[in-house]
């Protein structure tokens, strides 16, 4: 799900309100995602996660 709400362009701020987690904690987990998946922005971890079949084909609707 995290990973989804990357893929929508949305804030630290946006994310942390959705999981009731602060920006900080979002920001901390963006990085280490990025750094498993060996990418340095939310578009590389994105189509890396993808690629990988980490993630569905389509965006799913999230609330």
């Amino acid at each position: 799900m995290y990973s989804l709400l990357l893929e929508r362009r949305l804030s630290n701020k946006e994310i942390g309100e959705i999981l009731f987690i602060s920006p900080l904690t979002v920001k901390r987990h963006t990085i280490t995602i990025y750094q498993k998946l060996h990418v340095d922005n939310r578009r590389a971890a994105v189509a890396a996660a993808r690629t990988l079949g980490l993630l569905p084909k389509e965006l799913t609707a999230i609330r």
